[in-house]
């Protein structure tokens, strides 16, 4: 992504900054790998660490319980989506496959605390390792364990 569409996102989301629900702006996807095309939309990914049941306390983010549809409905109504062709996604409801490689390949758009934002991740980093073995197994594998 260029600079001037990148200066451009971080105005459209510049409103975010006086959302307390709202721990980071992350752009992911065709855009950041550099993989994009004519065709390829604007992936973004709120993180709002209050919209999930998996959550644990990190120092300067909120506990909060937060309605995500809330959230999303601002983003709404602040930022026309549509016609920036902007794909909006909550972090927390996204499946957990999705959230690493977010995790692992993202451009920071906003943040209120970078630190708390990675140590927000680190939890997801350790429920993935947990998991991976198994999202990750060949078809034979699978088939010797039956």
């Amino acid at each position: 992504m260029d600079n001037e569409t990148f200066e451009e996102l971080k105005k459209d989301f510049s409103w975010v900054k006086d959302d307390e629900r709202i721990l980071a702006v992350l752009l992911f996807g065709s855009k950041v790998s550099e993989n994009d095309h004519f065709k390829s939309d604007v992936d973004i990914a709120i993180v709002v660490p209050g919209s999930s049941n998996f959550y644990y306390d990190c120092e300067g983010v909120s506990d909060e319980k937060v309605d995500s549809s809330k959230v999303l409905g601002k983003v709404f109504r602040e930022v026309n989506t549509a016609s920036k062709d902007y794909d909006v996604h909550v972090f927390e409801e996204l499946p957990l496959h999705v959230q690493i490689d977010i995790i692992n390949e993202h451009q920071v758009v906003y943040t209120s605390d970078k630190y708390a934002m990675y140590e927000y991740f680190y939890n997801y980093r350790q429920l993935w390792k947990d998991q991976k073995y198994r999202n990750m197994m060949s078809k034979e594998e699978i088939i010797s364990t039956l």
